[in-house]
């Protein structure tokens, strides 16, 4: 699957439920993956919404491939970065 066709349809989505206020999402050449859609596509959902909800207003949201591997099980790596506040270290092994 297309992960940039997935992006393009959440995208979308989050835009005509006015979730987006205004933000600036950026894709920037994700690959094509072996995976399930309606999995992936609930996975980019909730971390472009979260990245949108805790940024401030006008911020951008980056979602890029940082590294495809071609070993044996090949993988990528997607990034999405925000300029939120982040995560209180004391609540990340509730999250993680």
């Amino acid at each position: 699957m297309d992960l940039n066709e997935i992006l393009e349809e959440v995208i979308s989505d989050i835009e005509i439920r006015g979730a987006q206020t205004d933000a600036k999402i950026e894709v920037r050449n994700l690959p094509h993956i072996q995976a399930n859609k309606s999995q992936m596509r609930h996975l980019f959902q909730n971390l472009i919404t979260n990245a949108i909800k805790f940024s401030p207003s006008g911020s951008k949201v980056e979602i890029h491939t940082a590294k495809v591997q071609e070993h044996k099980h090949p993988y990528a790596s997607i990034r999405v970065v925000d300029h939120g506040k982040g995560i209180d270290p004391a609540f990340l092994p509730n999250i993680f």
